[in-house]
């Protein structure tokens, strides 16, 4: 049986991301004619808000590999994870740092 997330939002933190990611997130928020939401927690993500992601086709691979490697574990899922990774791009920075000028 493969991960089923439950959209419970505790792996939604600060998420670290690459320019790759910055890049497309950018032009999904224009895309969509959205603006760079505030950080109300510094603990929880930027992007995570009324129980959903604003982001979702976008968001970082880290947020996609949740729950499924040893690194990235959910205690909400009882699933075989994979072994650890390492990322092959360097993040630039942490998604709950962006700015305005980033995203512009």
């Amino acid at each position: 049986m493969g991960f089923n997330c439950k959209n419970c939002g505790e792996c939604c933190g600060p998420a670290p991301i690459t320019k790759e990611e910055l890049r497309k997130i950018k032009k999904f928020l224009k895309l969509k004619n959205l603006k760079l939401p505030k950080v109300l927690n510094k603990m929880e993500c930027r992007f995570r808000q009324e129980e959903k992601c604003l982001i979702y086709p976008v968001r970082p691979i880290v947020c996609k590999l949740f729950g499924t490697y040893e690194n990235l574990v959910c205690d909400k899922n009882d699933v075989k994870l994979k072994p650890a990774i390492r990322p092959k791009n360097k993040p630039i920075k942490l998604i709950n740092d962006l700015s305005d000028e980033d995203v512009n």
